[in-house]
């Protein structure tokens, strides 16, 4: 909106003002009638703009408001109200004056911007009609600027309205158009005051809301009541962003809480506390995925060397043994085993996730998968003994090793539990691997019965949701879900770079990103209200938080 308005409902130009001051009061509430604090205000009243601030419980105050009182035009000089109005799409004006006298009109919408061509030249004495045609503008309010002999200027309120009264050809003379003033002569008593609108920000809700057809200003004070702005949560960025990574892969706040990350070209696992302090590191090959247990173990995929040569591997890391510190712990080598070595020696271990008994899983990827009962693309299964101990189970039954369909393991990259009794997980998927899945992000629903166990989708294909959407997803490498059972999915692909929040039922809810925000986001984690999203390119940790949190964090 042009702040500078070029129209007000005021006569303006050698005319005499005389100013009142009066006052406008009210609140600010959401859908629930709770007051909101800290929003600005801006108040626009004739040719003035007002600011005010809502307090503490939504109350607001704008005081000194300038009501305006007139003095009649020369006689002579009057200036009728458009006929008909509302209109469509042409209403008249008519405008008597005293000699032949310049007439200049201009018209503009409610942003200043004048919409047709103006009307200028030399009228004779008397009473004169000027016709304005606004066919093909949108319905709403316009404002004619009337200007006399550069001398005295008039603004008119046009109200475009299709449906509406027509302006015949046959339109009455002057002196029976409604509204219209042949003298105005002693016409100096004091107008009500116009509210034109309110107009109500807020970058922290991410809010902008204008409030029309308020009531005019009689007397000293106007109290508009409640106003209710219905908030449209958004993601608001925290400063500062936390760097100094270099490709990092993978984010996790872990039980404590603690924040650790896969600073993968910098070969360590970085520690961090809640307010981004380091905490300390421990060298590790090439880490990429991160989980913990509930006995507080982290368990890290990344490499490690066997006989001068490189293997993908999986790491065990007792915390507790070392009193949290990071830097002293020891790495428990987990895979590969002698037989891994043999039948999968070009696997990659690409994710690893734990459940509520200390069980965890690991997912395998590599491109041999002829083999019925131990393909490359594969999760295996292990079973808690204790922090220097785990006993592998199986691979799990029935997972297609190169489906592009549901519930496979075709090229996992990453895996999320549930916090919750039960064995559920989110998978994310590689797309540059043969036959890629269509959905990139599955939830892996875990069911057992008395004749079989197994895993199905956790959102019904033929649900409609956008989760189970094909193709939704480009290439998401990381997810989490937080403690309403919404979904996180971090989504690196260069035409996308987003995180894509979702619903325990599958519909989308406040999804953000692209290149203002990110550049190949891998990993994403949840505390406390707090998203932290872990950008590979950009080598640092941004984090956010839904506006609507951040208005109730600051009450």
């Amino acid at each position: 909106m042009k702040f500078s308005l070029l129209f007000s409902f005021i006569l303006v130009s050698l005319l005499p003002l005389l100013l009142s001051a009066q006052s406008v009061t009210g609140r600010l509430v959401d859908i629930k009638g709770n007051g909101l604090t800290g929003f600005h205000l801006n108040l626009y009243v004739n040719s003035n703009v007002y600011s005010a601030a809502s307090n503490s419980d939504g109350l607001f105050s704008f005081d000194n408001v300038a009501s305006v009182k007139y003095i009649a035009l020369p006689a002579g000089y009057a200036v009728s109200e458009n006929y008909p109005n509302p209109f469509n799409p042409r209403t008249r004006l008519l405008i008597t004056l005293p000699d032949i006298s310049r007439i200049n009109v201009k018209v503009f919408n409610i942003l200043g911007q004048k919409v047709i061509e103006e009307i200028d030249g030399y009228y004779k004495s008397g009473t004169n009609s000027i016709d304005l045609e606004l066919n093909g503008l949108p319905n709403g309010i316009y404002f004619a600027r009337i200007s006399l002999d550069n001398k005295y200027t008039v603004v008119k309120k046009l109200m475009l309205l299709y449906g509406s009264q027509h302006l015949s050809s046959s339109t009455p003379g002057f002196n029976s158009i409604p509204g219209s003033n042949n003298s105005i002569s002693g016409y100096n008593s004091t107008l009500d005051t116009k509210i034109d609108s309110l107009v109500v920000t807020s970058i922290v809700a991410m809010v902008r809301k204008a409030f029309t057809n308020l009531p005019g200003l009689v007397g000293n004070s106007l109290n508009l009541g409640n106003l209710t702005i219905d908030i449209d949560p958004a993601y608001v960025h925290l400063s500062p962003d936390w760097s100094g990574f270099n490709n990092p892969q993978a984010i996790l706040v872990g039980k404590e809480p603690f924040i650790y990350v896969c600073d993968t070209d910098n070969d360590c696992i970085v520690m961090l506390n809640i307010a981004g302090t380091i905490l300390g590191t421990l060298s590790i090959k090439k880490p990429t995925a991160i989980a913990q247990d509930y006995k507080l173990n982290l368990l890290v995929c990344a490499q490690t060397d066997i006989n001068g040569k490189s293997y993908s591997a999986v790491y065990k890391i007792d915390l507790l043994a070392v009193n949290h510190i990071i830097g002293n712990a020891a790495k428990k080598l987990i895979l590969p085993g002698t037989v891994d070595l043999v039948n999968h020696p070009l696997c990659k271990y690409s994710a690893v996730t734990a459940f509520y008994d200390n069980s965890y899983y690991v997912a395998r990827t590599g491109l041999n998968n002829s083999s019925i009962y131990d393909p490359d693309n594969a999760i295996l299964q292990f079973a808690y003994v204790n922090s220097d101990s785990d006993s592998f189970i199986s691979t799990i039954h029935d997972l297609d090793p190169s489906s592009s369909g549901f519930i496979t393991a075709n090229g996992i990259n990453s895996m999320m539990s549930f916090n919750k009794k039960n064995l559920d997980f989110i998978a994310t998927f590689n797309k540059n691997v043969p036959n890629a899945t269509f959905f990139k992000a599955q939830w892996f629903q875990h069911y057992l019965t008395s004749s079989s166990e197994g895993y199905q989708s956790g959102i019904n294909y033929n649900s409609g949701a956008a989760f189970v959407e094909p193709n939704r997803f480009g290439a998401p490498t990381g997810s989490c879900i937080d403690p309403l059972g919404n979904i996180y999915i971090a989504d690196g692909d260069p035409a996308k770079d987003s995180v894509f929040k979702f619903s325990q039922y599958g519909n989308e809810l406040q999804s953000f990103g692209g290149p203002d925000y990110f550049s190949k986001p891998t990993g994403v984690a949840f505390f406390d209200k707090t998203l932290y999203v872990l950008d590979s390119q950009q080598n640092l940790i941004r984090r956010f938080i839904l506006s609507t949190d951040l208005l109730i964090d600051k009450k």
